[in-house]
């Protein structure tokens, strides 16, 4: 399923972006990046490359022989 978690991220880091999640503001509201205060505009993108990352990780792992094995509880 890690595909499928690999969506999950790359959407989440479109929520991130615009504050729906991880605001960089104080009182947490959304926002559109570049209207940001100098001091918090690099906040988002930050978070945004995360989520990126993560997701491309996992969309990459989801190729491995380990992944296509069937879970085993031990």
């Amino acid at each position: 399923q890690l595909r499928q978690a690999s969506i999950y991220l790359a959407i989440l880091a479109g929520f991130t972006f615009f504050g729906l999640i991880h605001s960089a503001l104080p009182e947490g509201s959304m926002y559109l990046p570049w209207t940001l205060p100098a001091s918090l505009q690099v906040v988002p993108y930050q978070f945004t490359i995360g989520y990126i990352l993560l997701s491309l990780m996992f969309f990459a792992f989801s190729f491995t022989k380990e992944s296509k094995a069937p879970y085993v509880e031990d």
